[in-house]
């Protein structure tokens, strides 16, 4: 968070040298990380300029470079250690890769054949290395910072893990249910999406089961928070959420949910404590986060100044929550349709997922539209 003082003015101008003209900053400009971090969340504030990574509007199946890729809805985004953006393409069963240079590859999955002269994909639930792998439907993607992938394998019921070189392994379940315990006992009802904590703890929106699971680094998994459907804070189980899709976590731990049933975002202190921190039901307001409103918001992602960025899926946008508490648009609006522009012009079709890299820039898996977007 910026905070009022004489760094203000001077934050704000390089905020907008970084967005008009020098993205990112050089060496010479003598600014420590965490005011350059503060520069870019500002300047992104004020501009938001949305452009198309990879993919088009055209669903499909194609390895290639930037948008003469084709993906099929894909949902989960994230970014691996050594640059490459990293996709859970859902209904092409797969997951995929984005490097520096916009080369879209294929990293797990696909299982293909041509039906009347188009390529058509199958699901599958299988390990092994590279296209010997299955998926179901996966819709979250994490990575470690060794490059390990960890994906919530939706209609699998699983915990997917992809090795750097890699092969694909289950870390956990395989079959609807809902059980903690050993990883090779443990049961999850459609996984959404899964994030990981400075220590190794991954965290899992198990959707179908309404709750927030935790997977301990020596493989052990319990629910942290929630058990029924419904919208009530409190602590573990007395917590209720309907179907949560989307979370991430913090540095000091503290676990962040998109709400997508109740259209608010719900915050999970690591004692298991949940409380609302944005929304009040079903809309499009901006404002302070008791008066905000979001509409089936499907991921978040914060940044290390404490500002969140929500994928509010139903308003076919791109929500930011200060740590100051209050709730702005950075870019897209209602209607749905597929334009780079910079803000409130820039048009998103039910973004599903999002992710912001440790230089403040966004990578959107916007679903409808097939393409990854990014924000600048």
């Amino acid at each position: 968070m910026l905070s009022p003082g004489p760094n203000l003015p001077k934050l704000a101008v390089l905020a907008l040298m970084t967005a008009l003209i020098l993205p990112p900053l050089p060496a010479a400009a003598n600014i420590a990380p965490e005011q350059l971090a503060a520069v870019r969340t500002l300047s992104r504030a004020l501009l938001g300029k949305v452009s198309t990574l990879a993919g088009g509007v055209l669903k499909g199946y194609i390895d290639h470079h930037g948008n003469t890729a084709a993906f099929n809805s894909p949902k989960g985004v994230a970014m691996r250690s050594d640059g490459m953006v990293v996709v859970a393409d859902s209904s092409n069963h797969a997951i995929r890769g984005i490097n520096p240079q916009q080369e879209v590859q294929t990293i797990a999955g696909i299982d293909h054949h041509m039906h009347d002269g188009i390529k058509e994909v199958a699901p599958g639930f299988a390990d092994g290395r590279m296209g010997a792998a299955r998926f179901n439907r996966p819709t979250g993607i994490t990575a470690d910072r060794f490059g390990n992938l960890y994906v919530a394998d939706s209609a699998n019921h699983a915990i997917r893990k992809i090795t750097l070189d890699g092969v694909t392994s289950t870390l956990a379940g395989g079959h609807a249910g809902d059980r903690d315990g050993k990883l090779d006992q443990a049961e999850f009802n459609d996984p959404k999406s899964v994030t990981l904590d400075s220590q190794g703890n991954l965290y899992v929106a198990d959707a179908g089961n309404h709750c927030v699971r935790k997977i301990t680094p020596d493989g052990m998994d319990s629910t942290l928070t929630g058990s029924t459907l419904g919208f009530e804070d409190g602590v573990g189980e007395a917590a209720k959420f309907p179907r949560p899709e989307g979370i991430d976590v913090d540095g000091a731990g503290i676990v962040y949910v998109a709400d997508t049933g109740n259209n608010r975002i719900r915050k999970i202190l690591p004692n298991g404590r949940v409380t609302t921190i944005a929304g009040s039901g079903w809309g499009m307001i901006n404002g302070p986060v008791a008066r905000a409103q979001f509409a089936t918001p499907s991921d978040v992602s914060i940044d290390r100044n404490n500002t969140l960025y929500v994928a509010d899926s139903g308003n076919n946008a791109i929500r930011i929550i200060s740590a100051a508490g209050i709730v702005s648009t950075l870019a897209g609006t209602h209607a749905a349709d597929d334009q780079n522009a910079k803000g409130g012009t820039a048009r998103f079709a039910n973004p599903t997922g999002i992710n912001v890299d440790t230089d403040g820039r966004l990578y959107v898996a916007d679903t409808g539209n097939n393409s990854i977007r990014r924000i600048e």
